[in-house]
């Protein structure tokens, strides 16, 4: 088939990938610690200077408006079917 020095073309493109693969993921896990301000601590933990309790605050306002926006749709389909 292929000799020592020969590598087939699927293991040439299967190595291709795999590098292409580490090389994405590498840079995906630097992208999300430098936006979640992830920081080492110096004793093997780590923190995020975020703050969670704001990001949870805002998550509740847009799930509140959300829930208010379902409401007055429920409202108003009862009106249509009352009519």
């Amino acid at each position: 088939l292929f000799s020592a020095r020969q590598q087939s073309p699927l293991r040439n493109d299967v190595q291709t990938q795999g590098n292409a693969i580490r090389n994405e993921a590498g840079s995906a896990n630097s992208t999300f610690d430098r936006n979640a301000e992830i920081v080492d601590t110096g004793d093997g933990t780590l923190v995020t200077r975020k703050s969670l309790l704001k990001q949870s605050g805002k998550q509740v306002v847009d799930d509140g408006q959300a829930s208010i926006d379902n409401a007055k749709d429920a409202v108003k389909e009862l009106l249509r079917k009352k009519e």
